[in-house]
């Protein structure tokens, strides 16, 4: 057997568990500058470092500790494959601060 490449397996466990930490310091940084965002504008200031993890990542947060609204957005991030993808979502706000 080879040995394990310890940075390949540092990026298959970042590629596999969402980074909460890191989208709730995004979220509260562009909350500390305006009263609400959207999880697009999230995406636009602060790219998605884990791609699609992210994404899925800040729309669980706003879905729990924002709201939902019946009008749509398109959020576009880059995959970790280097390949850009977008989607339509309900908008998801972030209102006040997460934790």
């Amino acid at each position: 057997p080879a040995v394990a490449d310890l940075e390949e397996l540092r990026a298959l466990a970042r590629e596999t568990e969402i980074d909460f930490d890191e989208l709730t310091r995004d979220v509260n940084a562009m909350l500390s500058e305006t009263e609400t965002c959207t999880v697009a504008e999230v995406l636009t200031r602060f790219p998605a470092s884990q791609g699609v993890g992210s994404v899925v990542g800040l729309l669980a947060l706003a879905a729990e500790q924002g709201t939902v609204d019946d009008d749509d957005e398109s959020l576009t991030w880059r995959g970790l494959d280097g390949v850009t993808r977008t989607a339509v979502v309900s908008t998801h706000r972030f209102t006040g601060r997460i934790s």
